[in-house]
């Protein structure tokens, strides 16, 4: 699951979530549309992050008027699918 720290909201992408849908904050309840799936790209820098239950990957859009607003979509691990995982602090 991810878990916004400062809201403690996961991550949810709604249980019929379709190619195009947007995900959304919702409280945690574990389910199977609240469960995400991390791959290493080739390069290891970054994520694509899957969906468990339809298994649409996590997707900015390669159009800058998208880049605010991810969706769900087809796993094709262009640039704007691959997620960079922090921690945060750095230190």
């Amino acid at each position: 699951m991810i878990i916004n720290r400062d809201s403690g909201l996961a991550l949810d992408a709604h249980p019929d979530a379709k190619v195009g849908d947007h995900t959304c904050l919702w409280q945690s309840h574990a389910a199977p549309w609240q469960q995400w799936r991390l791959k290493n790209t080739d390069d290891g820098v970054a994520f694509i992050i899957e969906n468990a239950a339809s298994g649409y990957a996590l997707d900015a859009g390669q159009d800058a008027e998208n880049e605010r607003d991810p969706h769900l979509w087809p796993t094709h691990w262009a640039p704007w699918q691959q997620w960079i995982i922090v921690r945060l602090p750095l230190t």
